[in-house]
């Protein structure tokens, strides 16, 4: 102890470290640790957004270009076709529908979801 800071002073080379700059420099420290903690957090967060924001698009094209011209063509096949059972023409098209809104959807929502200012940014 030395009187003149009433703590512990430690020699430093130049001058004396007081127990506030002790104080002061261990928050500074824990700070960083913590601000480090948080960054990996995001760093995680942001491979995981792009990660499940790539296989958003691959399932939209898949649903689109593969899923959706099948059973386009299904559909155009059973419509005209008298020996097709009525209740099959009519699951066709409820397929046809859930599939073109399930397109539309997915489009939609990754347009807002790419175009949103609540999106993290790619790096």
């Amino acid at each position: 102890n030395n009187g003149r800071n009433g703590g512990v002073a430690l020699a430093k080379s130049g001058g004396v470290v007081s127990d506030s700059e002790l104080v002061a420099r261990a928050g500074e420290d824990k700070a960083r640790k913590e601000a480090q903690v948080y960054k990996d957090r995001y760093d995680a967060l942001q491979t995981r957004f792009n990660v499940q924001l790539k296989e958003r698009t691959a399932v939209c094209v898949i649903l689109e270009k593969k899923m959706k011209t099948l059973v386009d063509r299904v559909a155009h096949s059973t419509f005209g076709n008298a020996a097709v059972d009525p209740q099959t023409r009519q699951e066709v098209e409820v397929l046809q529908r859930l599939i073109h809104a399930s397109v539309i959807a997915l489009k939609q929502s990754e347009s807002s979801i790419t175009d949103g200012d609540d999106a993290p940014s790619s790096k």
